[in-house]
């Protein structure tokens, strides 16, 4: 068994868990310690008192955590960038190794059980759905993911592209397959991420857990082992605007 202090700030809901499990086999189980959870305008001002609250409610002090996990992204660069190097910050200090998943797969992994039973009523069952993650992106774009089965087996990269192009991305990796999708990028593009033909839309879900970056963090742990704590960064996914200005300055 390890138990693991896991973060994740892809999105303004900031998630923070302590889990433990045996890290075996995909996406293993985990017995929930202690998280916390909160809607922000920035992380900075949050997530440590979110740390400290999941670790209370777990009994537990940052060192007694056998690795710490945190979500890759996509997500917001700036919301990315403070999770990684609070994980950091903690790994650090304690000795711990480091972990990280995707954070869209995440998401997609926290619909996945209801995702692939039919809705109350449906005439055609939907055991072969695939689960679409969608998030915002912001700047015209969403990032998203597709995923297969209770474990979220990803069957396409993951994707940054414009909401327009979203239906014909959706119809070529699905082949026919029904589809949910899921995230922000559903609340903040309806028109568009319903244009996938026979999509289902679930616009509760609109950020990954913690909870769920931890099970793929367990997965990581007893398959790939833990990440380089120095080279660690973020899944980006495009250039930033400060690497975009940068361009263009060189280029005038």
């Amino acid at each position: 068994m390890a138990t693991l202090l896991v973060i994740d700030t892809a999105t303004l809901q900031a998630s923070v868990a302590v889990v433990a499990g045996a890290p075996t086999g995909p996406v293993p189980p985990v017995r929930v310690l202690g998280r916390a959870a909160a809607a922000v305008t920035t992380h900075s001002e949050t997530l440590l008192s979110l740390v400290a609250e999941a670790l209370r409610q777990a009994g537990l002090g940052p060192a007694a955590v056998d690795a710490v996990g945190c979500g890759a992204g996509p997500g917001s660069f700036t919301g990315l960038r403070i999770g990684l190097c609070t994980a950091k910050g903690l790994c650090y200090a304690t000795g711990r190794p480091l972990v990280m998943a995707s954070s869209l797969r995440a998401l997609a992994l926290g619909v996945a059980p209801g995702a692939i039973r039919a809705p109350r009523g449906a005439a055609t069952d939907t055991a072969g759905a695939l689960v679409g993650a969608v998030l915002d992106a912001k700047k015209g774009e969403v990032y998203c993911g597709f995923f297969r089965g209770a474990v979220a087996e990803p069957v396409a990269a993951e994707v940054a592209i414009p909401p327009a192009a979203f239906a014909a991305h959706a119809a070529a990796v699905a082949a026919g397959a029904p589809l949910v999708l899921c995230g922000s990028g559903v609340r903040a593009y309806p028109a568009e991420v319903a244009a996938a033909a026979g999509a289902r839309l679930l616009e509760g879900s609109l950020g990954p857990d913690a909870v769920e970056v931890g099970r793929l963090c367990l997965e990581r742990l007893g398959t790939r082992g833990p990440v380089d704590l120095a080279t660690a960064a973020p899944t980006y996914m495009r250039p930033s605007e400060a690497e975009v200005q940068r361009r263009r300055r060189g280029d005038a």
